[in-house]
């Protein structure tokens, strides 16, 4: 099920959670979470998203979640093709959604116009040292 206030997808029985938690049974589940996440924020489609004017997220959770969660999953289990795809989202992260869906995280404030902010949006990011380990 999808929890409306969070856009998160959880299961809808706790058992189910308890399941899938256990080791083992979802191998290399971070590393196919952060290169789908990254997979989709490099698609043509969702780079050309105005931030000005940005989409529904009702209509769009992958992308808030993908925004927010792509580094969490991509640090824990980073392979060559996440460090690839992360490489080529964060070439032009300052003008991408993800950076100001993440701003408008961070700190709980509406989308700003990309000429408003006056920072790379690679300085959001919360696991600025994954991003270091790819950028060396």
């Amino acid at each position: 099920m999808v929890d409306e206030d969070t856009s998160l997808v959880r299961p809808v029985h706790d058992t189910l959670q308890e399941y899938l938690s256990q080791p083992g049974v979802l191998p290399d589940a971070h590393r196919t979470l952060g290169e789908t996440c990254l997979t989709y924020l490099n698609y043509d489609e969702v780079k050309g998203l105005p931030v000005d004017n940005a989409p529904d997220l009702e209509d769009m959770p992958l992308l808030e979640y993908s925004s927010l969660h792509w580094g969490e999953h991509a640090g824990v289990g980073l392979s060559d093709r996440a460090k690839s795809l992360a490489l080529k989202l964060l070439s032009g992260y300052d003008s991408h959604i993800s950076s100001h869906l993440l701003y408008k995280h961070i700190h709980n404030r509406r989308l700003y116009p990309p000429s408003q902010l006056r920072f790379p949006g690679l300085h959001l990011h919360p696991i600025s040292e994954l991003i270091r380990s790819l950028l060396l």
